[in-house]
């Protein structure tokens, strides 16, 4: 039964790792429209959606390493085991 919860675990890091990528080309298609209008966005305005385009897609790379470095650990663990 361990060995099944183990496998839905890895199921759903990777899982949320797809949604994670998704998010971040949506993130970054984002942003390259806003550089493309910027003439017509406010500098304040600008400097700050810029700010929180890096914020967010530093902090899902965050947790994408965390996934791989737990879904390694799991692969890891698998080989030690008999």
């Amino acid at each position: 039964m361990h060995a099944n919860s183990d496998c839905i675990d890895r199921d759903r890091l990777r899982e949320r790792r797809e949604q994670i990528r998704l998010t971040l080309e949506f993130l970054g298609a984002e942003r390259l429209d806003l550089q493309q209008n910027a003439q017509w966005v406010d500098p304040e305005a600008f400097r700050r959606r810029m700010r929180l385009f890096d914020r967010l897609t530093d902090w899902y790379r965050h947790e994408t390493a965390q996934i791989d470095n737990a879904l390694a650990d799991a692969d890891r663990s698998d080989l030690r085991m008999p």
